[in-house]
């Protein structure tokens, strides 16, 4: 019972664009307000993050369809498993798939990795996972954003970032960019140019987005 609550504080990377808080902002009713604590934040986006590359790795946005769509003799996700490989070589890197996927030959850690610091050695971070929404929980979204006077697309959107885009970032900065004074350069190798747009957006302000490695797949025919 919320009732029972004067005030809630909640301490995260993203919260008003979240699924968690559309719902509780607009379903809820909950009043969202900047708490005075931000004061005493370290920083709001990653210091010396001039050192960052993110390599966008497909020209659509990505999802399981998208990845396993034909790419020559392979699919789309394999193309961009050999395109990474091939760019590191013989240097270590972190990785998430999803689990339905093969092992890569880097390390693999969990999904959504939040609070996770034994990984500040590394420098090139690769994130080939997705979590959208399911085709039969789109329309309900769509319903329950209409139902409390939002854009239509409002929570499908916010699942997305919830399930998908902010999860890259937990995992992007799980490695050396942990260490502010670090002069390393790091490659982060994300599926789509939305995930690089918005982590340059909000958090690595002076990082660098790279399309060389960027696969162009071959869109749907439309129908006659």
């Amino acid at each position: 019972n919320w009732d029972k609550l004067n005030t809630v504080t909640i301490a995260c990377a993203n919260f008003e664009e979240t699924f968690t808080g559309k719902i509780l902002k607009h379903w809820c009713k909950w009043e969202v307000v900047r708490s005075d604590l931000n004061d005493v934040l370290d920083f709001y986006e990653y210091p010396n993050s001039e050192r960052v590359t993110i390599h966008v790795l497909c020209d659509k946005k990505w999802s399981r369809t998208v990845a396993d769509k034909k790419y020559k003799s392979h699919t789309v996700y394999e193309e961009a498993v050999r395109r990474v490989q091939n760019h590191i070589g013989n240097e270590s890197y972190l990785y998430t798939t999803n689990k339905s996927r093969g092992k890569l030959t880097g390390r693999e850690i969990q999904y959504n990795p939040h609070g996770l610091n034994r990984y500040m050695n590394e420098t090139n971070i690769v994130a080939l996972f997705s979590y959208n929404p399911m085709p039969w929980q789109v329309p309900i979204l769509n319903k329950l954003s209409e139902i409390c006077d939002m854009p239509k697309d409002t929570l499908a959107k916010a699942f997305t970032i919830s399930k998908f885009i902010e999860p890259v970032f937990q995992l992007c900065t799980r490695g050396n960019i942990r260490i502010a004074h670090s002069k390393k350069p790091i490659n982060l190798y994300v599926p789509d140019l939305r995930t690089a747009k918005y982590l340059i957006e909000r958090y690595i302000p002076k990082g660098k987005i790279d399309t060389s490695l960027m696969i162009e797949v071959e869109h749907d025919k439309k129908p006659k």
